[in-house]
């Protein structure tokens, strides 16, 4: 495979990759609590990773609609002042998701790790 396809496909499995992860820790920050899009943007950011440093304001509206599609997510317009805000909450076919999500993502986490190991003979 040429090494630019090699780099392209990388920038694919990499953007995807942070894709999933966010989905998942936006649906579990649902379960604990409704938020409108910028209290998600900014909790995502305070976690110390970079998948989550990297996500922008775009990215984050674009992973909510997409959860929201899924039927993951549900929003209700509430009033603040004078302003009408989106504020999302989990459903209870996300909250399932949510659950089984996070199991999937630390089993790939170890096996990766694994695979890793035994690769590099660490």
């Amino acid at each position: 495979m040429p090494r630019d396809d090699v780099i392209e496909m990388g920038k694919h499995i990499d953007s995807s990759f942070k894709r999933g992860v966010a989905k998942v820790v936006i649906l579990n920050y649902l379960r604990k609590q409704k938020a409108h899009p910028y209290a998600i943007l900014t909790a995502l950011k305070r976690i110390p990773s970079p998948i989550m440093k990297d996500l922008s304001k775009s990215d984050v509206y674009n992973l909510i609609s997409s959860l929201e599609n899924d039927g993951f997510i549900t929003a209700r317009v509430m009033l603040s002042g004078a302003k009408a805000k989106k504020v999302y909450s989990v459903t209870a076919k996300g909250t399932k998701v949510a659950r089984g999500a996070r199991r999937v993502l630390l089993g790939h986490v170890i096996a990766m790790k694994k695979l890793l190991k035994e690769e590099f003979h660490e």
